[in-house]
């Protein structure tokens, strides 16, 4: 090849000394314009990937903070659903005790250990009777309580030995909020369990309550637990107390100086557990996880909040020194990256020399196979030409046979069958003729009952061979209807064909065709169904997913290719229908044909 076919600048002009000298003795030319614009998307990529990092690594930061803290709630409302369980055990028990042997109790045990700041009982009308302990309200305003609560004594909420109810949390001086807050458990026995005609009680420090299981939950400094009952109320916040008892349902216009909606806790009182995140104006925005704590009518939203800009500075410290080496990495990668550039250009010309020489042997390759194939084609030609002579020849005969009108009666119906096989053979060779084209689909008005009877025939030879019964359930009429005769006889005789395959010596198989009308959104459908069901080994549920994928079969690679079902499905499908397979291992399986009528 001459020098200027490859150097095409130096064509209709003397070469010049340069020129003259071998590629790999030439000087590298440098493109600055792409070494700069390959080093502005270094640098750009490494920024892209630096945030990207900062972004992935604050999400799961923040995934991460709220799983610990989902976990520390659902921890909390644990501890308190047992809490308020031994409580209603003591009950329980303190209700079948007698009236002295009850006060007894109450005067060698500390009731302030466990949160109980009063007991105290009613009679039958729920009026109280007597109360012991400390508690700075008195028996009016638990007697208002304990009216509101009388309604719901015969609710849902019924134990094994009676019911309990739960008051809602309140102030201990009414017109105050900045004092401690209580709450009362009322127990009301049933006839049968004990002998107490009316109900036992008691008060529970709510403040007690939150100190002990609440307000140790944090992951951090940032962090702090907040609770509302299931009416939407707050009932406590260690840094919003100012808030407290007010209602997401009573929405007041200085609300909106600080909550754009209450959209989150709604949601919260309507799920009961999850995640969110939510800003309070002039506040940071904040992350949190609640659980809910239930007991016997008793549902509170527990909920844990941390700020995210402490989730995000203990993202940066623990990303800075990544970041830092991550830039001398980069600045270490553009020095070196140059260097190597300059000291390897010639070998990169080299190599795309190779890489050039390499395409053009695959090209060569690519050529050579495709002549094979011409070849192959033209050999096939030739074979499906030599084959349709003897079939033609054997056709003929047949035919010349079939004329003589002395015959057996048995030898006609197997001159037949030759006669069909012969022209399948040619169909064969036609279809090998004009493989290069695509062949038509070609559907039209055929009897199916008559197809089902051809393709029973032809594989009558191996129902035989194992002596496997073949049961029709046939109808004696079926109106004819459209579809493509060769290739849905195809399906059916590699369905049967597999059921033969399945089934061991004197086996079953069943034929069934029936119609079925299937009501949908665009009107009924009307279906030929065709079911070839067989009592053999049976599909297992790991190959019922994979029984239509190209190339799958449970067969020997000597009895199978993994090609029929595939083949079979998109003869179906061409058809506008389905085949559909269901099965269990060792109880045989069924394959149904589903063919579209026009409603006959």
């Amino acid at each position: 090849m001459e020098a200027d076919s490859i150097f095409p600048s130096q064509r209709g002009h003397p070469p010049s000394e340069s020129s003259q000298r071998p590629m790999s003795m030439r000087a590298p030319k440098i493109n600055t314009s792409a070494v700069l614009v390959f080093s502005l998307i270094l640098v750009s990529s490494f920024i892209f990937l630096v945030i990207k990092y900062y972004q992935t690594a604050l999400s799961e930061s923040i995934s991460y903070h709220q799983q610990l803290q989902s976990e520390m709630a659902k921890s909390a409302t644990t501890s308190i659903d047992l809490y308020f369980q031994r409580l209603g055990d003591d009950l329980q028990f303190l209700s079948q005790l007698e009236p002295e042997d009850f006060e007894t109790f109450l005067k060698t045990n500390r009731m302030d250990a466990q949160g109980i700041k009063t007991w105290f009982t009613t009679d039958s009308d729920f009026q109280i009777t007597h109360l012991w302990g400390d508690s700075m309200a008195g028996s009016a305003s638990y007697q208002a309580l304990i009216d509101e609560m009388r309604i719901r004594a015969h609710s849902k909420q019924i134990g094994p030995q009676g019911s309990i109810q739960f008051s809602s949390v309140y102030p201990v001086e009414p017109e105050s909020q900045d004092v401690p807050f209580e709450f009362l458990i009322l127990y009301k026995p049933d006839s049968g369990f004990s002998h107490r005609s009316g109900a036992l009680g008691l008060a529970i420090s709510f403040d007690w309550l939150m100190e002990r299981f609440v307000t140790p939950l944090k992951l951090g400094d940032d962090d702090f637990a907040w609770v509302m009952d299931n009416s939407g109320r707050l009932i406590y916040h260690p840094r919003h107390t100012e808030m407290l008892l007010e209602n997401i349902k009573d929405i007041e216009e200085e609300c909106a100086e600080c909550h754009s909606s209450f959209k989150i806790q709604e949601e919260m009182v309507a799920l009961g557990a999850g995640r969110a995140e939510y800003l309070i104006q002039g506040e940071p925005e904040k992350i949190m996880a609640y659980a809910p704590i239930e007991y016997r009518g008793l549902r509170w939203i527990l909920a844990i909040s941390t700020y995210s800009p402490s989730v995000v500075r203990d993202v940066l410290k623990n990303s800075i020194s990544i970041f830092i080496l991550s830039g001398v990495f980069l600045v270490l990668l553009i020095i070196t990256g140059g260097s190597l550039y300059y000291l390897n250009l010639k070998r990169i010309r080299a190599h795309e020399a190779q890489k050039s020489l390499r395409q053009v042997q695959r090209i060569q390759e690519k050529l050579d196979q495709a002549s094979k194939l011409a070849s192959l084609g033209e050999l096939i030609d030739s074979v499906a030409h030599e084959i349709n002579t003897p079939t033609g020849i054997i056709s003929i005969v047949t035919d010349g046979i079939l004329m003589d009108k002395s015959l057996n009666p048995d030898i006609p119906q197997e001159l037949h069958v030759i006669k069909n096989q012969v022209q399948r053979i040619r169909k064969y060779t036609k279809r090998l003729l004009g493989y290069s084209r695509v062949l038509p689909f070609a559907p039209s008005e055929n009897d199916i009952v008559n197809l089902i009877e051809e393709c029973l025939f032809l594989l009558g030879p191996r129902l035989r061979e194992k002596q496997i019964e073949v049961v029709n359930d046939l109808p004696q009429q079926c109106p004819e209807i459209s579809f493509d005769r060769p290739r849905l006889e195809q399906v059916i005789i590699n369905l049967v064909n597999n059921s033969i395959d399945s089934v061991e010596a004197q086996g079953m198989i069943t034929i069934r065709l029936e119609n079925e009308q299937e009501e949908t959104d665009e009107g009924p459908l009307h279906w030929v169904i065709l079911s070839i069901q067989d009592n053999g080994a049976g599909i297992s549920p790991g190959d019922m997913l994979k029984v239509f994928e190209p190339f799958f079969s449970n067969k020997t690679a000597a009895n199978g290719t993994g090609l029929g079902l595939s083949i079979s499905k998109s003869i179906v499908d061409r058809h506008g229908g389905r085949l559909e397979v269901a099965s269990k291992l060792g109880q045989g399986a069924t394959f149904s044909i589903y063919l579209p009528t026009e409603g006959k």
